[in-house]
C-alpha cells in the first residue's frame, strides 16, 4: 500500500511540473512560418507614380525558356494630361513642346484643339492613370519653371484620342510618327501592353469627341493613304 501511494504521489509530481511547461508554448499554425518567410524574401510592392498595373505571368515556369519567367504589363487607360500653354501657331506650340519634353522628363504632345470657333494648339505633358498623380506632376512642372500656374482646371480628362496604329518595333512607330508629322499632324508613341515591342502611334488628347475633328481634319488632308486613323480611348503603358 505504501509503495503503491508513493508510486502516485510520484506520478502526480511528474504531471504537475511538466504540464505548465506545455501550456507556455504558443500555438503556432500549420504553414505560418512558411508565410512569414515568403513575406519576408518578397520586395515591398511599389506605390504611387511608379507603376501603371501589376506585372502578369504569362508563360507557367519550365514553358520555353527556363532560366526566367516572361511577364508582360496590362495596358490600362490613361485619361488624364497637364495642360502646361496653349498657342494659336502650331510652329510656336511644338516647339516649345520640343523644348519642354528634354526638361520635364515625361511624355509631352501638342493637340488641336477647338476653342471657341478658333484651333488653338494645346501642349500637354503627362500620360496618367489617376487624377492624383496628375496633381502632382503639375506641382513638378510648376518649380520646374515649366508651367506658370497651378490651376486644377489645367489636370485635364484627355482619354479620347486619335491612333494611327500599333506597330511592332519603335523604329516603324517613328517612321510613321516622322511621316505625320510633315504633313502637319502631331503625333506621339506610347509603348502598347498587348505583346512585347508594340507601340501605339496617337494624336492629340481629348474630353470630346467633336474635340478631335480638327486633328482628324489635318490627317483627312495629309494624303496618307496606307495609314489608318481611329479614335479610341487611350491605352499604355505609360504612367506618366
Amino acid at each position: 500500500m505504501l509503495a503503491a501511494a508513493a508510486l502516485v504521489a510520484v506520478a502526480l509530481i511528474i504531471a504537475l511540473w511538466v504540464l505548465p511547461a506545455r501550456r507556455s508554448t504558443p500555438e503556432r499554425p500549420a504553414g505560418l512560418e512558411a508565410t512569414a518567410l515568403r513575406e519576408a524574401e518578397e520586395p515591398d510592392a511599389p506605390t504611387g507614380d511608379s507603376v501603371v498595373g501589376p506585372t502578369v505571368p504569362v508563360e507557367a515556369e519550365g514553358a520555353g525558356d527556363s532560366s526566367a519567367l516572361s511577364t508582360r504589363q496590362p495596358e490600362v487607360s490613361l485619361p488624364y494630361s497637364v495642360l502646361i500653354a496653349s498657342f494659336s501657331s502650331y510652329e510656336d506650340a511644338l516647339e516649345r513642346q520640343r523644348r519642354w519634353a528634354s526638361r520635364a522628363g515625361v511624355p509631352t504632345y501638342v493637340a488641336p484643339t477647338p476653342i471657341r470657333g478658333v484651333i488653338y494648339y494645346r501642349v500637354f505633358a503627362g500620360l496618367l492613370p489617376e487624377r492624383r498623380q496628375a496633381e502632382e506632376l503639375m506641382t513638378q512642372l510648376y518649380r520646374a519653371g515649366i508651367k506658370d500656374t497651378v490651376r486644377n482646371w489645367d489636370i485635364r480628362p484627355t482619354g479620347l484620342t486619335l491612333s494611327f496604329g500599333v506597330y511592332p518595333s519603335v523604329r516603324e512607330a517613328e517612321s510613321v510618327q516622322q511621316t505625320l508629322l510633315e504633313r502637319g499632324v502631331p503625333t506621339y508613341i506610347v509603348p502598347a501592353g498587348d505583346g512585347e515591342g508594340l507601340y501605339h502611334v496617337y494624336g492629340g488628347g481629348y474630353e470630346a469627341a467633336e474635340d478631335a475633328r480638327p486633328i482628324q481634319d489635318l490627317f483627312e488632308r495629309s494624303g496618307l493613304a496606307d495609314v489608318n486613323a481611329e479614335l479610341v480611348e487611350r491605352v499604355g503603358l505609360v504612367s506618366r
